[in-house]
């Protein structure tokens, strides 16, 4: 299933609907035609999370009920619908399920994310972003041999960009401890990957003794 976004969208059922319908009516419909719903987000035995594949007048179509352990059930007229990022949303784009296609305005559209790994031809994400807020964790530097960062408790998931501008040695990015991508001698490389809480990046050279300038960026997400 696919996912599109429109950030702070509510509105209400205009119709109440059983545990079976796969076509729900709301009061206004949200300008993307397939995403992700909840219903009743702050009632906890009457919380649902849907996905729908299109939109038909005020119905939204195609509806899959009772998602991420969820319980598909009855909800009256006037119940609150809304789209609030879900595990099962995040899971998706640390996973690939959401491609760059599906990020708005990307300049991006050839990249494929693999398990968090950008493994297009060294896409450098702070090009095609700009206006985000980019944090430098790795200043320009000769000095390391072997780095770790580990992303901080503050970003539930972000994307990191790491640069190295290799002389004669070859070097290891690795994240959780599965290689993203060696460098070849006398190259430049970027990388950019998807991370969460805690996961940990680390830059080793892996031959040679020479040393190489890296930079190290995290934008955050959520």
């Amino acid at each position: 299933m696919a996912e599109q976004f429109q950030n702070f969208f509510v509105t209400k059922l205009r119709e109440a609907c059983d545990a079976t319908a796969t076509t729900i009516y709301v009061d206004t419909v949200p300008a993307i035609t397939e995403g992700t719903l909840v219903l009743e987000y702050a009632n906890s035995t009457k919380h649902e999370i849907i996905h729908f594949t299109g939109v038909s007048g005020y119905g939204l179509t195609g509806c899959t009920r009772g998602l991420e352990g969820t319980t598909a059930q009855s909800h009256s007229a006037g119940t609150d619908v809304r789209q609030n990022l879900t595990a099962g949303m995040i899971d998706k784009i640390i996973n690939g399920v959401i491609t760059t296609e599906n990020i708005a305005n990307s300049a991006v559209t050839t990249a494929k994310i693999n398990n968090g790994a950008v493994t297009a031809d060294k896409i450098d994400f702070t090009t095609f972003m700009p206006n985000y807020d980019w944090t430098l964790f790795l200043p320009n530097t000769t000095s390391i041999v072997n780095y770790e960062y580990t992303v901080p408790d503050t970003i539930q998931l972000g994307f990191i960009n790491v640069y190295i501008d290799a002389s004669a040695s070859i070097w290891i990015i690795s994240l959780n401890g599965a290689a993203l991508q060696y460098t070849t001698a006398n190259a430049r490389t970027s990388v950019s990957v998807l991370v969460k809480a805690g996961d940990k990046l680390k830059i080793v050279r892996d031959t040679g003794s020479a040393t190489a300038w890296h930079t190290g960026y995290i934008r955050k997400i959520v």
